[in-house]
């Protein structure tokens, strides 16, 4: 979970990071932690809960296996691993404006990626624990997307004693 705004401004004072500054965020290893840093320094996105409202659509950047194993119900599974692509020093980038759009038309159907790409439904991503959920938030901006991280995600919902819980297939795509 992340930090409230003032113990995260706090940390950053301390370590000389202002609202002024200019913060560059990278991973060693092509993409994995680095969208969820540049996320957390733009914490007024976050939703604490998914109220399902009828505009929402709520993104699983988990792998379908565990989609299918659990997820929150009517959310749908667009895994961060098939989502990113790997060059030829191995290192995971994210795929050109043109191919991402394919590939959510491919993922989740064509009506549903046009509604996200056009702004018709508000996005919600979610993961098991926030981390994945940032990659897909990343991939989305890239595309003028203005979606939101679920920080909780599956392990804080599904905790909750009075969560619904589905299993099986994710829902298809239908925005």
């Amino acid at each position: 979970m992340l930090p409230s705004p003032e113990r995260f401004a706090k940390f950053a004072g301390a370590h000389g990071i202002l609202s002024s500054s200019h913060v560059m965020v990278y991973d060693c290893e092509g993409v994995f932690s680095a969208p969820r840093t540049v996320f957390t320094f733009k914490y007024d996105e976050i939703v604490r809960v998914a109220n399902g409202e009828s505009r929402q659509v709520l993104i699983d950047a988990r792998p379908l296996e565990a989609c299918v194993a659990g997820h929150i119900p009517t959310s749908l599974s667009l895994g961060f691993p098939q989502l990113l692509l790997q060059d030829p020093a191995g290192f995971s980038r994210l795929p050109s404006p043109a191919d991402l759009k394919a590939h959510l038309e491919q993922t989740l159907g064509a009506d549903t990626a046009a509604a996200i790409v056009e702004g018709k439904v508000q996005v919600i991503n979610t993961c098991g624990g926030g981390l994945s959920a940032s990659i897909n938030w990343l991939a989305l901006q890239s595309l003028g997307v203005d979606s939101r991280l679920y920080d909780e995600s599956w392990n804080g919902y599904s905790a909750r004693p009075h969560s619904v819980l589905a299993t099986g297939p994710t829902a298809a795509g239908s925005a």
